[in-house]
């Protein structure tokens, strides 16, 4: 009796719990919505496209001169100091030139002296002063002159007036003094610098590797920017004015760019130039329309509100557009912002 009493309890619990998971309602999960991006756009477009090359290098002057006395001596004066412009031909420093002013009138005595000894054997040849050459012969003259020493002299005035203007040194061009140290006073020898010479015009100095050479030419724009510099002053427009033709040893062709207006640029300064090479008309787009999928360059497309995947071969670029050379067509229209998170068929509206 106990038994079947216990049963009958075990059962009426059992229809209670089923009774009640049956009121119990199924609550399905709610389903993630995918959310719609807002993109901009731009149509892929074919037009004569322009790449650029990149090098770093150094500013130099156009022309620098390291400047030198030809002679030895004792300083006199330094008419010039670090960072002047002078102008060509202005005087930089001078050296004592006493004894070269000896010397000078040593043989303008000595030219004196012959000269007189000339006269007295070309009166006994029958010549007269006031004809020219005395009335000799052109020979006749020319051999007196020589062995009494006149033509001996006057080389030696020509000398000594060559050794005093070596005692000035002057600007051979227009530009600004610097790595002047020279003091009057000095003693200078002939082999030390008295300062360096650059022109105000500046240009970029840089290497390019053999590959790209070929597509170099004289009179190409170019743009320079000093390294680790933001400002707008710190970007200057450059046009190549010589190219190397001989390889370097580190098998790259050496170019010069002659730098436009430059503006607080200083000598020996590092810039970045990227070199503008026009090319044949071709497809491009915006360079940040590229995308990196699975290892392989991936370009989204907006077609009827859904975003379109293109894997896409690229070419060269100009640091801004990028060729297309397979995967798009003229005039799709290309996304170019919030392209990131984008995948095949996701949903996005166009920025207005």
């Amino acid at each position: 009796m106990k038994n079947h009493l216990q049963n009958f309890i075990f059962i009426v619990f059992l229809c209670a719990c089923s009774s009640n998971s049956e009121n119990i309602k199924e609550t399905p999960a709610a389903k993630l919505s995918e959310e719609v991006l807002e993109v901009e756009i731009l149509p892929a477009l074919r037009k004569n496209f322009t790449y650029s090359l990149q090098s770093n290098g150094k500013v130099e002057a156009r022309e620098q001169a390291i400047l030198q006395f030809r002679t030895s001596g004792y300083v006199k004066q330094v008419l010039v100091q670090n960072g002047q412009f002078v102008q060509a031909g202005q005087t930089i420093a001078i050296l004592d030139d006493r004894e070269a002013q000896i010397n000078l009138q040593k043989a303008k005595n000595q030219k004196a002296v012959a000269y007189e000894e000339y006269l007295k054997e070309a009166i006994d040849f029958g010549g007269n002063p006031n004809l020219p050459n005395m009335g000799l012969s052109v020979e006749l003259n020319e051999r007196i002159l020589i062995r009494k020493g006149v033509q001996a002299a006057e080389l030696q005035i020509k000398e000594a007036e060559l050794q005093l203007q070596f005692l000035t040194l002057k600007a051979p061009f227009t530009g600004t003094i610097a790595d002047l140290t020279l003091k009057a006073g000095n003693f200078i020898n002939s082999s030390q610098a008295v300062c360096t010479l650059y022109s105000s015009a500046l240009q970029a100095v840089v290497e390019v590797l053999e590959t790209e050479v070929n597509v170099l030419k004289i009179g190409q724009i170019a743009e320079a920017n000093l390294l680790g510099c933001t400002e707008t002053a710190c970007k200057m427009q450059a046009v190549i004015s010589e190219i190397n033709p001989k390889i370097g040893t580190n098998g790259l062709f050496r170019l010069k760019l002659d730098l436009q207006n430059p503006k607080q640029v200083f000598l020996g300064a590092n810039l970045q130039v990227k070199i503008f090479v026009p090319q044949k008309e071709a497809l491009v787009v915006p360079k940040k329309a590229i995308v990196i999928r699975s290892g392989k360059k991936v370009v989204f497309t907006e077609e009827q509100g859904l975003a379109k995947w293109h894997y896409v071969q690229t070419g060269l670029d100009n640091g801004e557009e990028i060729e297309i050379l397979e995967g798009l067509k003229e005039n799709e229209k290309v996304i170019v912002a919030n392209n990131l998170q984008l995948n095949h068929d996701s949903p996005v509206k166009i920025k207005k």
